[in-house]
């Protein structure tokens, strides 16, 4: 299955606001150098003795972002050439949303995930903008999954 570029830079966006582009970068760039890519070229920004090139790390970020946002066929070459070190680096998560996000076996643990979250919900007394929330997830998902597997048995 081909991951489509709208859908990796979606996934690397959200991760970033979570936990920066500095740090998708640099776990993006160590995925990259363990797997022995070598294009596109990333700078090696850690080295034996510990030590971090910052700037390195900068140009690096830069780049994969850029790339991310591009629109030009060398950048969408470009981040399908660092797929397999982007896949790697994401957390399970998010790497099973792009690699299978789709199918119902993902959806289903999404769906049941929500279910959970609803559950405590109720269970811990949340306050009703938190619980209406979880309600509303859980939907979401639930309705993601029915038409999924609708497809699959029509």
């Amino acid at each position: 299955m081909e991951i489509k570029h709208n859908h990796i830079r979606d996934a690397l966006r959200n991760w970033a606001n979570e936990v920066s582009q500095r740090q998708v970068a640099i776990k993006i760039t160590e995925a990259y150098m363990q797997l022995g890519l070598q294009h596109p070229v990333l700078q090696c920004v850690e080295y034996e003795d510990g030590t971090v090139d910052y700037a390195a790390l900068h140009n690096n970020k830069q780049q994969i972002f850029r790339w991310l946002d591009g629109e030009s066929q060398r950048a969408l070459q470009n981040i399908q050439h660092l797929l397999p070190a982007i896949l790697a680096a994401l957390p399970a998560e998010l790497r099973a949303s792009l690699a299978a996000g789709n199918s119902v076996e993902y959806l289903a643990t999404q769906a049941m995930k929500a279910n959970q979250k609803m559950i405590s919900s109720i269970l811990l007394r949340a306050p009703l903008s938190d619980f209406d929330s979880d309600c509303a997830e859980w939907e979401r998902v639930y309705a993601s999954l029915q038409q999924r597997v609708r497809g699959l048995l029509h």
